[in-house]
């Protein structure tokens, strides 16, 4: 899951960068500024960002915890009693 953040976020660096040259050299070009495409862009990427702190705010309040690859999670070896615990009344 952090491979894929961590090229999402280049992926969007990219983005930002690419998008910020050719606002440059449109402006350089024409002298003006494009500020539709730059208020529907921003605005588009405000909103994504808020989508994903709320996804991130509701799997923390939901308790959910990510564990690495291959290892047991502990409440999962915590929660396991031996069965003399467990029989039935």
């Amino acid at each position: 899951m952090e491979k894929e953040l961590i090229v999402f976020l280049a992926m969007l660096g990219v983005f930002l960068l690419v998008f910020i040259t050719a606002m440059t050299v449109v402006f350089c070009v024409k002298g003006e500024t494009p500020d539709m495409l730059i208020q529907y862009t921003l605005g588009a990427g405000g909103v994504e960002a808020m989508l994903l702190a709320g996804i991130k705010v509701s799997k923390v309040l939901a308790g959910e915890r990510e564990e690495p690859a291959g290892r047991a999670s502990p409440c999962a070896t915590c929660l396991r009693a031996p069965s003399s615990i467990w029989t039935p009344f």
